[in-house]
Order: C-alpha cells, then sequence, then structure tokens
C-alpha cells in the first residue's frame, strides 16, 4: 500500500502535468492535505495487489493431487444444490431446447453445454443455471459466452472435466476410496465435504446417486479425511 504523502505526491504531480498540458490559465486545483489525507480514505478503491487476490485464488481452490473415487446415496439431493465452478461439458437426456438470452436453440439430438459454470438442482426437473461458452448437438454448434437457465427431465446429469470445485452434500451414504484410504458408511449418516474437486461427475436423479472419478485436495466424510 502507498504512504499517504506518496500518493499525494503523484497526485500533486498528476495535477501540475494537468496544468502544464492547458496552459495554467485560470484553472484551480485543490490537491488534500497529507495530515488528513489517509482519513476515511479507502485506498482499495485505487490500488489493488493482483499478486494478493493471485494467491487468495489459489488458496481458496488449490490444486488437487489426492486420488477419490466416490459412489453416493445422497438422501434429498432434490432439496441440494451442486455447484460447478467450471467445467468441461454436461450431458443429460432431453434437453432438446436451450433459451441463451441472445439465441434460443432447438435440436432433435440432445444438446451438450460446454465450459459450463454454475448450478446444478434436481428434483421433479434438473435445473441448469449458469453460464457457457458453447453448444453443441449432431446438428447445432453455437459459439459465444452464454446465459443458461434451464429446466430438463432428466435421469441423469453427466458432468465431465469439472476443475477445482467445492462440493459439500449432506445426508449421504456410500462409499470413498483414495490411493491410501477408503470407507463405507450408513445412508444419511454422513455430510461429506470437498474442497478443490477435479475428474467427472455423474449424477442419477432417480435415485439420488452422485458418483465422482478424479482427485481432490481434500476430503472430510465425518470421522474419515485425507489431504491438506
Amino acid at each position: 500500500m502507498l504512504d499517504a504523502k506518496i500518493l499525494t505526491a503523484v497526485l500533486a504531480s498528476l495535477v501540475a502535468t494537468g496544468v502544464m498540458v492547458n496552459g495554467g490559465e485560470g484553472i484551480e486545483y485543490d490537491t488534500p492535505e497529507v495530515d488528513n489525507f489517509d482519513e476515511g480514505f479507502d485506498y482499495s478503491e485505487f490500488i489493488e495487489d493482483p499478486v494478493d487476490k493471485i494467491r487468495e485464488h489459489f488458496r481458496s481452490y488449490p490444486e488437487p493431487e489426492n486420488s477419490v473415487k466416490a459412489n453416493l446415496t445422497v438422501e434429498n439431493l432434490h432439496q441440494q444444490t451442486i455447484n460447478i465452478r467450471s467445467s468441461g461439458s454436461v450431458e443429460t437426456e432431453e434437453l432438446k431446447y436451450v433459451d441463451l438470452g441472445a439465441y434460443e436453440v432447438s435440436s432433435e439430438d440432445e444438446i451438450n453445454l460446454h465450459s459450463f459454470g454454475g448450478t446444478i438442482s434436481t428434483g421433479n426437473s434438473t435445473v441448469l443455471e449458469g453460464s457457457t461458452d458453447s453448444v453443441t448437438s449432431n446438428n447445432v454448434n453455437v459459439s459465444g459466452m452464454m446465459t443458461v437457465n434451464e429446466e430438463v427431465n432428466t435421469s441423469y446429469v453427466y458432468v465431465e472435466d469439472v476443475e477445482r470445485t467445492p462440493i459439500t452434500l449432506s445426508n449421504t451414504g456410500g462409499s470413498i476410496e483414495s490411493d491410501d484410504a477408503s470407507t463405507e458408511f450408513g445412508q444419511g449418516s454422513r455430510v461429506v465435504d470437498i474442497n478443490s474437486f477435479s475428474g467427472d461427475m455423474k449424477i442419477f436423479t432417480e435415485n439420488e446417486t452422485v458418483i465422482l472419478d478424479g482427485k481432490v485436495s481434500s476430503l472430510e466424510a465425518g470421522s474419515f479425511s485425507f489431504g491438506d
């Protein structure tokens, strides 16, 4: 962060430059008093450290290094929302129409969403809400950053190449396996809390099952945990 006196000197220099450019005739400028300059002044409006922002990003979503395979049955999955930071593609059945704001796309075949980021909510129908940079099917290809808010009746959602996504699922049972440890637990007995998942996710809406295959930075499921 710049010292108040230094920042004042910078502003004064800019003022002087403006006077020189404009000839200085009939122009008056007030520069802030140094002693009172930092009272109530929000430096962050003018100065943000990009290195700090990068560090914070990687602290929040670290590189996943621990392999994971999980087969989870999630009670009340329809009441929970899965957030996806980014992914390679999303595939469902019966998604043959998508309203993308500037575009309306319909196809005889299922439409895939690429580079999807947003939320997946299951229930009587599955809601995909977020953004995508392209949609494709056998006869459709539309590119460009677009918003998505679509309901689809589907028994599954395949999300490929998920990238550094935190996942929390409550009322969960099933099995989890990593390189060095594994566990099985009863239906609805655990909260599974994952930091920075990267890999493939399969969601089966009818039997409320979530299957993960990839890597995580850390995972906790009750007393079972591994990673950072």
